[in-house]
């Protein structure tokens, strides 16, 4: 039978320039974690199912760009293809955010680890609530089992961590004993994390009184982003590598008017730093305060040894809030905010540049 006209060869797209279009899909900055819902992740997932040049392109670029686990089914499928990778692969991940948190409004179950903090909304737009977002009949020894797995095989390549995990919330009367020696021993092992944003949870175990801060235990850690901590300016300065920390905590002008922040992190920077202080070129160590209180307050000219910071969100509190709902949402406002940057990889340079000084 004689080939028909149209049965010939269709142009097709040269390869190179295949990739191109493949490789707008992720993320302009290097830094931006895309969640799963997000439309250009839909569609490199979907780019993994043609050839095999195209699979490994976006198989690459998922790695990269969308390590957002929310959820105990995306934390077991995330564990289970870790194992796949070898030690040498470059698909293993750098950047990981773990945001294994349960924002709805329905009462936990029994088994579930920790408590929800009360009339706490959902982190972020988009974010997966009820049967779908958190296996509630799993208990502390499972979820910290598949945390402690995915933070092991990570370790060794592991530079950037973002976590949604209220640890300060954990309830011994749900299985949260069982929890903690899971998860500690696992974050102690990230030894070569450089930034760490933990969103909501000031990241304390209820074994913290014996021992170091688990952040104390990174030693090339540049940047911190806690929630309400102890101001352990010890603990902080005695890392030769950290320079940035931002910190969500209510009534922070309160703090810095009462507290001689500055004072006590000056103090520590000479007992810990020594003469690396003096240094000209020396980068001042920067603590940075999230607050939303709606005002803006004077620059006090620090000098160039520590610089103080005081981030006001307040501008973006609705005007139409009860006195309750309002200081709700100035709790819930700055870890929103800390979330958002962090994920977006503008963090560290918002939070710098958007501030007061003090």
């Amino acid at each position: 039978m004689e080939p028909r006209a149209n049965d010939a060869s269709q142009p097709r797209l040269p390869q190179e320039l295949l990739f191109l279009i493949i490789e707008s899909l992720a993320p302009s900055s290097p830094d931006t974690i895309l969640p799963l819902y997000h439309e250009n992740a839909k569609c490199l997932l979907a780019l993994t199912r043609v050839c095999r040049s195209v699979s490994q392109l976006a198989s690459k670029l998922l790695w990269k760009s969308c390590p957002h686990i929310t959820s105990l089914n995306q934390a077991r499928a995330y564990g289970a293809a870790l194992k796949c990778l070898s030690p040498d692969d470059p698909r293993r991940p750098t950047s990981l955010f773990l945001g294994l948190y349960q924002g709805t409004e329905s009462v936990p179950t029994e088994n579930w680890p920790w408590l929800r903090h009360l009339g706490e909304p959902a982190p972020h737009a988009g974010y997966l609530t009820g049967s779908d977002a958190l296996d509630l009949e799993s208990s502390g020894s499972t979820i910290g089992g598949l945390v402690q797995d995915i933070l092991l095989s990570v370790g060794p390549t592991l530079q950037r961590l973002i976590i949604n995990m209220p640890l300060g919330a954990v309830s011994s009367a749900h299985d949260g004993d069982a929890l903690i020696p899971l998860l500690r021993p696992a974050f102690e092992a990230l030894v070569h994390l450089e930034e760490f944003t933990s969103v909501g949870d000031s990241f304390r175990f209820r074994t913290d009184a014996d021992h170091s801060e688990v952040w104390a235990m990174w030693p090339k850690l540049r940047r911190l982003s806690l929630d309400s901590p102890t101001m352990n300016f010890n603990q902080m300065t005695s890392l030769p590598h950290l320079q940035t920390v931002v910190i969500s905590r209510p009534s922070s002008f309160q703090l810095l008017m009462t507290g001689n922040v500055k004072g006590n992190l000056v103090r520590e920077l000479k007992s810990q730093r020594g003469d690396e202080v003096n240094s000209q070129s020396q980068q001042p160590f920067t603590l940075v305060l999230v607050d939303a209180f709606g005002a803006s307050w004077t620059d006090l000219r620090p000098n160039n040894l520590a610089c103080v910071l005081l981030v006001d969100v307040g501008k973006d509190l609705p005007h139409s809030l009860n006195q309750f709902d309002l200081e709700r949402e100035q709790v819930h406002l700055p870890r929103r905010w800390i979330q958002h940057h962090a994920l977006k990889g503008t963090l560290w340079a918002t939070a710098s540049a958007g501030a007061s000084r003090w």
